[in-house]
């Protein structure tokens, strides 16, 4: 009853019947749940994209939207328009069976090619070619080919660098964790006394609070300051400062932003912040602005505000130090660095300085609150930061010998 030539028959049997045969949608893209499934990609992708503008308005540079890293002189990828209508130019009245594809005229991406630099000239590697060099030319040198895979190929040592070109980050929390599992170096909240002070990495603060959907930039700064004041009452904050030049912390900037670049916003404190956390702190003014914003609200609660110029784990540790001279002080931070310099430069003639953290608020767990004082007694004459440093150059070591 399904061939065309019997659709009359059908029709009239379903009239005489007063049954009906309807179908549903018989194409898959217009079911309900990949409507939903499709609707829920074009969101994702329209929020990556407007986190991360593939044409920034006040950047020029050619970069990865997705690592952050910028591209190099040798990428040509913005240019492959230009290289195309070279291509066709140099076709015209020539034979297709003659002509040859020049290098110079390959569109070279981040991800194909890198350099090296051997005395002082820059040299462009393809890594593929390299490879396929490598095993031809092995068939003829080695009985056993694989013996010139014996060594890492590659532009960067990658024990040193990951893959988009940044420094690997280094694993300060190990160093923490040795020292701990010594014994001997913690304490309790039970040891500190009522006129105590507290000294707060504003770094760490400033990623410790979630900010709330659709507020102001008011309310927000309100969340802090009444964190602020509900665990530490007036407490002395040190900020870092984020000035338009180089700095050391540059690389762990580029890693926590993720690739996001975000376009300067002159908020003030009744606009409602209309965007992710991370996406408006990505942008050096965006976040100095919010740092004076905030440091402004705190400083009306009575708290100490101080900026450092850049990094401010040593204005950190100075301002601790400074106050154990007349009261007992605890650190909050998470910086495994805080906790070097405390060791190295505590003096025990003073009074008694601890570091600890604040937990996020989903996870359930105490925090390991250190003392300082007996933390450096576990130690003995040992320099922490000779000890530290002893430990990166075992790590340098051992990454030199990898490479080997």
């Amino acid at each position: 009853m399904s061939m065309p030539a019997c659709a009359a028959m059908n029709e009239a049997m379903q009239t005489v019947s007063s049954v009906h045969y309807q179908s549903s949608e018989q194409h898959k893209e217009s079911t309900e749940a990949r409507q939903k499934r499709d609707h829920k990609d074009v969101t994702k992708i329209r929020e990556f994209f407007k986190e991360r503008s593939p044409i920034p308005k006040d950047d020029t540079n050619l970069r990865n939207i997705v690592s952050g890293v910028d591209a190099d002189e040798t990428v040509k990828a913005d240019k492959a328009k230009e290289v195309g209508q070279r291509i066709i130019a140099n076709l015209q009245n020539k034979i297709v069976t003659e002509f040859t594809f020049k290098r110079s005229n390959q569109i070279v991406t981040m991800s194909t090619k890198s350099n090296v630099k051997v005395d002082g000239d820059v040299i462009d590697v393809d890594p593929q070619l390299l490879f396929q060099r490598f095993t031809t030319a092995a068939r003829n040198i080695f009985d056993d080919p694989s013996e010139i895979f014996r060594y890492e190929l590659c532009s960067v040592p990658s024990a040193l660098f990951e893959n988009n070109g940044l420094l690997r980050e280094a694993q300060k929390s190990s160093l923490a964790d040795y020292i701990w599992n010594l014994g001997g170096c913690g304490t309790s909240r039970s040891e500190f006394g009522r006129n105590i002070r507290y000294v707060i990495d504003g770094g760490w603060q400033l990623h410790r609070i979630l900010w709330p959907k659709d507020s102001s930039y008011a309310s927000i700064c309100s969340s802090y300051v009444d964190f602020v004041k509900k665990r530490y009452g007036k407490a002395t904050i040190v900020f870092d400062s984020y000035p338009n030049e180089p700095t050391t912390k540059d690389v762990a900037h580029l890693r926590r932003n993720r690739g996001t670049t975000c376009q300067g916003i002159a908020f003030c404190e009744d606009m409602v912040c209309k965007m992710k956390k991370y996406v408006l702190l990505s942008n050096k003014e965006n976040k100095q602005r919010f740092i004076d914003l905030l440091g402004a609200k705190l400083k009306e609660t009575g708290c100490l505000v101080l900026n450092a110029r850049d990094d401010a784990d040593i204005m950190i540790v100075q301002t601790a130090l400074s106050i154990s001279k007349e009261e007992d002080v605890v650190l909050i931070g998470k910086d495994t660095d805080l906790l070097v310099l405390l060791c190295h430069h505590e003096d025990m003639k003073n009074k008694s300085i601890f570091f600890t953290t604040e937990p996020k608020q989903q996870i359930q767990q105490t925090p390991k609150i250190w003392d300082i004082k007996r933390t450096k007694e576990v130690l003995g004459k040992l320099s922490v930061v000779s000890f530290w440093l002893s430990m990166r150059l075992v790590g340098v070591i051992q990454r030199l010998a990898y490479l080997e």
